[in-house]
């Protein structure tokens, strides 16, 4: 399992809430054994509705979640200029 990879956010995420395999997978509508894999490191390739499945459970970016940046949560900023 990579600690900085996805496998490891989601480990670290769920851990930090202290919920079980079984809770992440009921709160989030994703398949129990597909989680379980994709947490051990042992399936890699996640799917878009998964990682947003997850995202939306743990109130992430899923740019955090997919190791493209630092932070759970994005700044919210304005897009108009002034």
């Amino acid at each position: 399992m990579d600690e900085y990879g996805f496998s490891g956010r989601l480990k670290r995420l769920r851990e930090l809430r202290g919920w079980t395999r079984t809770q992440l997978a009921k709160l989030s509508g994703c398949d129990f054994g597909e989680l379980c894999r994709v947490e051990r490191g042992d399936k890699e390739d996640v799917t878009g509705d998964m990682v947003r499945r997850l995202g939306q459970t743990f109130q992430v970016s899923t740019d955090y979640l997919l190791g493209m940046d630092a932070y759970p949560v994005q700044e919210p900023y304005d897009v108009v200029p002034r």
